[in-house]
């Protein structure tokens, strides 16, 4: 089961180098409104909105959920006050994203743990909150 934790600031007006200096934390991604960029496919691609994001992720698969709310935690704790006040922020909100690998087959379930330390952490955040789920067939070969 793949675990990542996101924190997520967007804005049209946000400044995502004004975040990043604020913050002190660099960000996983981040982009300006109107920004242009080139994916994959070549097809350019222009930012609707303004995005700062910072996120907390485990190849190994070995941390828990709540070794990943606390990694947030301790990322950001000094900044938890403050949160509402960042400057252009419109919207601002946690996302706990789970992958899980599962046959065709075998049922669609995925089972994850928030210890009450973790709770508490993102409570004190005062963010909203959002669980995605994902289910994938393993790649064969």
């Amino acid at each position: 089961m793949l675990i990542s934790v996101r924190i997520y600031f967007q804005g049209n007006d946000l400044e995502p180098s004004v975040l990043t200096a604020m913050l002190g934390v660099e960000p996983s991604r981040s982009h300006k409104f109107g920004e242009e960029r080139t994916n994959r496919q070549g097809k350019v691609l222009v930012a609707k909105v303004g995005l700062w994001t910072w996120q907390s992720t485990d190849r190994t698969e070995a941390m828990t959920l709540s070794d990943h709310v606390q990694k947030l935690w301790a990322t950001f704790e000094r900044y938890v006050g403050s949160i509402s006040t960042l400057p252009n922020v419109e919207r601002a909100w946690i996302d706990v994203h789970v992958l899980h690998e599962v046959p065709a087959t075998d049922s669609n379930e995925a089972c994850f743990d928030l210890d009450a330390k973790a709770l508490l952490a993102l409570s004190q955040f005062g963010l909203p909150v959002e669980f995605t789920v994902g289910f994938v067939e393993p790649e064969h070969g």
